[in-house]
């Protein structure tokens, strides 16, 4: 049998490994939107969990608001 480990354990591990400082939240998402997160990762497999999807949205709508801000200010 492998050897199975909690998300968090996992992330905590990843945090250790790296010494990227992590802060855990509490999110709640509709169930239509995680099955639809679900969904997009089992199909595209560009991602190895939701948290990887969940962070690479995140990073592209940060980029996307601070390009529209650079935008406005020229």
């Amino acid at each position: 049998m492998g050897l199975h480990l909690s998300k968090e354990v996992i992330l905590a591990k990843r945090e250790r490994l790296t010494g990227i400082d992590t802060k855990q939240i509490l999110l709640k998402l509709p169930s239509g939107l995680y099955e639809e997160i679900i969904r997009i990762v089992e199909e595209k497999k560009l991602w190895n969990s939701v948290q990887e999807f969940i962070r690479d949205a995140l990073i592209a709508e940060i980029n996307k608001q601070d390009q529209a801000e650079r935008d406005r200010g020229k």
